[in-house]
């Protein structure tokens, strides 16, 4: 029998995902209220401001249903 670690009644992969799921909501609150935005944008930690084209892209995307393979 095979048991797969679970918390709060998620397994790994669901907690992932939900956490996921948190980091892009929150990306795209912080941008819409203006505040600036720091993760790791190409291989580097950054931070950029909410008018930043790249930004801008991501909230874009996020907005039409994308973007999930974005935060790495």
């Amino acid at each position: 029998m095979h048991l797969e670690p679970t918390l709060f009644g998620l397994t790994t992969d669901q907690l992932a995902a939900s956490a996921k799921e948190a980091c892009l909501r929150a990306i795209k609150q912080s941008v819409k209220a203006g505040i600036p935005v720091t993760g790791m944008f190409q291989g580097k930690v950054q931070s950029l401001a909410p008018s930043d084209p790249l930004v801008q892209s991501l909230v874009q995307r996020l907005e039409q249903g994308g973007a999930g393979n974005d935060l790495r």
